[in-house]
């Protein structure tokens, strides 16, 4: 019931906070969206992590072209 989902959220968020998580919402057009989702299928990764990998990537990219 309701008092159990909020149970298990709440563990859920626990777990990933000490696994380092932390939430973030942006918004963003939704076809770039979709061009994520099909990578994250195409690479075999949660949605979240295929977008954790991309901002990795243009991070390192960045740094690359200016230092």
């Amino acid at each position: 019931t309701r008092e159990a989902n909020r149970r298990r959220g709440e563990r859920h968020r626990e777990r990933l906070t000490i696994a380092g998580r932390v939430a973030l919402t942006v918004w963003i057009p939704s076809e770039l969206r979709q061009q994520i989702a099909v990578a994250a299928g195409l690479n075999s990764r949660a949605l979240s992590d295929e977008i954790a990998v991309l901002l990795r990537e243009a991070l390192n990219y960045r740094d690359q072209q200016t230092g």
